[in-house]
């Protein structure tokens, strides 16, 4: 091999084995926060008005469910945030107010929200509530979430009949915001 070929190689093989680079610092691991979110569908229902009408047609206006809550097995170690998303659509030509209750395993209230005002005539409303902070612990001790949703009386007077297409549509959500750090 000649000589300036050699002096190349050589130059070459240093060049490869020194790099630029800084170290590697592994306790960078200790610093990492995940941030995700779970959400939770909770209710769905589209009620029309011969929903709010008993059998003899007589207005009834309130109307209520419950259900299980759905996500017993998620930890709340990381839960940082709690938000319910409700969805509404409302045809009809008067307000509604709704009111959301948690309940735990023998259903009794433990927590209830504000009441929510739908009102009349609206078309997609959304209306977002944050449990606070102090209050996320209740959200894991619910076993079943109650919806009462009435109908306010008409401004004139007058009753729902069963041919009546007003409808309202809800849906809710609850969504559970997680930072997963290394504590």
């Amino acid at each position: 091999m000649k000589t300036p070929y050699k002096i190349s190689a050589i130059f070459l093989l240093l060049f490869l084995t020194f790099s630029c680079t800084k170290e590697v610092d592994f306790d960078q691991i200790d610093d990492v926060d995940i941030h995700t979110s779970y959400l939770v569908t909770l209710v769905y229902f589209n009620l029309e008005a011969p929903d709010f009408l008993t059998s003899q047609n007589i207005e009834e206006p309130v109307q209520a469910d419950v259900i299980q809550a759905s996500f017993a097995n998620v930890s709340q170690k990381y839960v940082e945030k709690v938000k319910l998303t409700i969805l509404t659509n409302n045809e009809f030509n008067r307000d509604f107010n709704v009111e959301i209750i948690f309940f735990d395993i023998d259903q009794n209230p433990i927590y209830q929200l504000d009441p929510i005002l739908i009102p009349a005539n609206s078309t997609e409303l959304t209306t977002v509530i944050e449990i606070p902070s102090q209050d996320i612990p209740v959200v894991f001790n619910t076993a079943y979430y109650g919806f009462i949703i009435a109908l306010s009386a008409s401004s004139d007077g007058s009753v729902l009949q069963p041919d009546d297409v007003y409808s309202l549509e809800f849906k809710s959500s609850l969504e559970l915001f997680f930072n997963y750090k290394n504590i």
